[in-house]
């Protein structure tokens, strides 16, 4: 046995830099934690890090928590968020009203004052007029730059500096507040519900990322597929909606993209009179020429939702993943509104939306405009937790950046267990064959036969238990 006041020193081959005070995990024989205490170590050299229990060669080191990042966090929100640097202008004639111009992050203003007087003894100078215009109390802006324009000496009372300046600082806050405004085409009227679901009946949704497998799972007893492109580039979503029309798919957008692709995404809506399915509830703003399906980034959790939705034009509403079998059934009961409710039966939950890519910045050899990670073939980008779990990334290609969805490592597999309603199944890491597979297999089971099971483990996720 090992005394209890025993320590072991162990030595590390850094891949990062190490810095004192950071949260250190040992995995291997024995997870244990430590915080770090020492020198400063950087990526490459050798760290000695003291711990309790006995550890072994190949054992893996992980940094759970970065002290000088969780310091740097810290101070963000003890200090406030920073001022606006703001440059004036303040530009005088005698006789004539004065005016104050004023710049912040490419936004101006300009607002006018009272008469400027010839001066009698002691002009205003740059520096008098600074000191009025530099107190901007508890404003968001700090003065960073001011100057001041006389065509003759000039006078100017402190009143009329500080009415300028409180009325200039304002209106350039209202300004900024309102370049912020979305690009994206503005909210109109929306149409009453589509006929289409007028009447309630009972549906097999297929969602895939692969056009080519849409005819096929069409084929293999899917009632409607949606196509979830993951390349947003002009050229890519155009082919997207044009694969969508040739299956009769509905197109699914992801829940975090910009005005650009949204204004490219409804103009291509249009014009192929596309069915969307819809994964952020904003997106519902936009004038869709089709059916609405609100996907699984909007939840549906009572009548009251449904309600919303309906009145935002909703005709199909994928159920929360969230939701137990008691919760379903009470939603069900209790919907009063002409729309179809999509139980998910299958699929990986997207457990992650990740705004950088861990692959590019291991690597750390292109920036992100250069980077052609996205475009690369072979297998699938996956994340190994210390249990062995894998959890697979599917990589969405947007103009502004990619994102990662990080995939859950098992997937939702009610089988037999799901009461008859519209399902919906989420292919994300199947090949065609798995595909074709599943959807033949909820095809039988909605039409009320027993198929053979699946070689997936059944996995009911929250359908059993709900949420604790």
């Amino acid at each position: 046995t090992t005394p209890r006041d025993t320590v072991f020193i162990s030595r590390v081959q850094m891949e990062t830099a190490l810095y004192d005070g950071d949260h250190l995990q040992i995995r291997g024989h024995d997870d244990q934690e430590m915080i770090y205490s020492g020198p400063d170590v950087e990526k490459g050299d050798i760290a000695h890090i003291r711990h309790y229990r006995r550890a072994y060669p190949q054992d893996t080191v992980y940094r759970l928590t970065a002290a000088r990042q969780i310091t740097a966090a810290q101070r963000t929100i003890q200090d406030g968020p920073k001022p606006i640097p703001v440059a004036m202008k303040l530009i005088v004639v005698p006789g004539a009203p004065s005016r104050l111009a004023l710049t912040a992050r490419d936004v101006s203003v300009q607002v006018v004052g009272t008469d400027a007087a010839p001066a009698q003894a002691q002009p205003m100078t740059e520096q008098s007029a600074q000191r009025a215009m530099a107190k901007t109390g508890d404003t968001p802006f700090v003065l960073e730059k001011f100057a001041l324009e006389a065509a003759a000496p000039s006078f100017l009372p402190v009143s009329s500096l500080n009415a300028m300046r409180r009325e200039g600082l304002s209106a350039l806050e209202e300004a900024l507040k309102h370049s912020y405004i979305r690009q994206a085409a503005p909210a109109t009227a929306l149409p009453p519900l589509s006929p289409a679901f007028s009447d309630i009946k009972v549906q097999l949704w297929v969602r895939t990322f692969r056009p080519e497998d849409l005819q096929l799972l069409l084929q293999a007893g899917a009632d409607r597929v949606v196509y979830m492109p993951l390349d947003y580039h002009d050229q890519p979503l155009q082919a997207a909606f044009m694969a969508a029309q040739e299956a009769q798919a509905a197109l699914c957008l992801p829940g975090q993209c910009s005005d650009k692709v949204l204004n490219s995404a409804l103009q291509y809506a249009v014009a192929h009179n596309t069915p969307m399915m819809l994964d952020n509830i904003g997106q519902l703003a936009l004038p869709w020429p089709g059916l609405r399906i609100a996907g699984n980034g909007i939840p549906a959790w009572n009548p009251q939702s449904l309600h919303m939705l309906a009145d935002l034009g909703v005709s199909s509403v994928v159920l929360s993943r969230e939701l137990s079998r008691e919760d379903v059934a009470q939603l069900v009961a209790q919907s009063d509104t002409q729309q179809e409710l999509i139980l998910p039966v299958y699929g990986r939950a997207r457990a992650m939306t990740l705004n950088h890519c861990p692959a590019r910045l291991h690597a750390l050899h292109t920036g992100q405009n250069a980077c052609r990670n996205c475009g690369l073939q072979g297998s699938q980008a996956t994340l190994t937790d210390q249990y062995g779990g894998t959890y697979s990334l599917q990589k969405v290609r947007l103009p502004e950046g990619c994102i990662n969805h990080l995939l859950f490592h098992i997937p939702l597999h009610l089988g037999n267990a799901a009461p008859i309603m519209s399902w919906l199944i989420d292919l994300t890491t199947e090949d065609t064959q798995q595909s074709v597979d599943i959807v033949r297999y909820y095809r039988a089971l909605m039409d009320g036969f027993v198929p053979p099971d699946l070689a997936i483990p059944v996995s009911m996720s929250r359908w059993s238990d709900g949420v604790a």
